[in-house]
């Protein structure tokens, strides 16, 4: 009973475990992007800007 229960725990970590993982890889890609954007957003804006100048 008792080794039932240890490795329903395991399963629970490591399930929550990969949870973690996979939350982190999808947050540091949406920060890229984000990056990303805002660079490209930034770039516009200085063309912009030196042709109205």
């Amino acid at each position: 009973m008792f080794f039932v229960l240890a490795t329903g725990v395991v399963n629970l970590i490591e399930i929550h475990l990969n949870l973690f993982s996979f939350y982190f890889k999808m947050r540091e890609n949406a920060i890229s992007v984000i990056k990303s954007l805002n660079i490209t957003r930034q770039k516009k804006l200085e063309a912009i800007g030196y042709s109205i100048s």
